[in-house]
């Protein structure tokens, strides 16, 4: 169970906050996190820059935090 600002999230807990995110950040999370994809392979993936795939990283980390 993960442990975050005194909460225990579960892997329920995680997977509901992730469902929540707009599509493009919840595809980049999902294939970072889940598939272990580097950003330079999600870039080539989703056919996007780099600096995009960490933007939209860094404000779904953002997002989740909230939640």
């Amino acid at each position: 169970m993960a442990r975050y600002d005194g909460y225990e999230l579960d892997e329920y807990g995680i997977k509901k906050a992730i469902e929540c995110l707009k599509e493009d950040f919840k595809l980049i999370v999902i294939l970072y996190y889940y598939d272990n994809y580097s950003i330079k392979e999600i870039s080539q993936i989703v056919n996007i820059p780099e600096g995009t795939v960490k933007s939209r990283l860094s404000k779904a980390r953002k997002i989740l935090k909230v939640r």
